[in-house]
């Protein structure tokens, strides 16, 4: 057995060394080698979400995903998705990013500006959940008309940085094949869509793991 000590204020998690080993490259690298963690058995995560890990922990044990039923959910998912990164678990992150999906599918809002500010502060260019949200983001100010934006969208802009040159770039972008849509190609259209309406293999990584078909749900 293994202790992992997770978030700023440490919740400590006893778990079966071989099974996170088994799992995860990370945790092989952690617990596998010569390095202090596995001498000592411990494992400290404190810029880690602890409630992104709480199911990271429920699926490790064979429970599956539950569907998002409000904005906790959400955030602790999106948490998840997160944590299965950097885990090396594609399937996770998928299974993961299904659930986002399907929440906004359901729930039609705009993503809160500090979940946005999370996700780029914890994930790399070219995260798929990055792409997701900030196309959520563009496309809905977009679709409604939106001229003034929220105190903390704007706020956002303002500091600059990926995030406000990526949803500067989905806005004009998206604005764009809205009022010009007989100028892009097939692909294109697909791309400059709403998020919500394209395959949810658009959002996965597969790098590891075999393609899936085409699914909206």
């Amino acid at each position: 057995m293994v202790d992992v000590f997770v978030g700023t204020e440490p919740k400590k998690f006893h778990l079966h060394r071989d099974l996170l080993c088994d799992r995860s490259e990370y945790f092989e690298a952690c617990f596998g080698s010569e390095f202090e963690e596995a001498r000592e058995k411990e494992l400290h995560l404190p810029e880690d979400n602890v409630a992104g890990f709480e199911l990271f922990v429920e699926w490790l044990y064979g429970s599956t995903l539950r569907s998002i039923e409000n904005e906790d959910a959400l955030i602790s998912h999106i948490a998840l998705h997160v944590l299965a990164s950097k885990f090396c678990l594609e399937h996770l992150q998928n299974e993961a990013m299904d659930l986002i999906i399907r929440f906004y599918r359901v729930n039609p809002r705009l993503v809160e500006a500090q979940s946005l500010i999370y996700i780029y502060e914890n994930t790399s260019e070219g995260d798929f959940l990055r792409r997701f949200s900030v196309r959520l983001v563009a496309w809905n100010i977009v679709e409604t008309g939106v001229t003034d934006l929220s105190p903390s969208y704007n706020t956002l802009l303002g500091l600059g940085g990926e995030l406000a040159v990526d949803l500067t770039s989905w806005l004009i972008k998206i604005s764009a094949n809205l009022r010009a849509m007989h100028g892009f190609d097939d692909d294109e259209r697909d791309y400059l869509k709403d998020p919500r309406s394209v395959s949810n293999c658009t959002f996965h990584k597969h790098n590891s793991t075999i393609a899936c078909r085409s699914m909206t749900e």
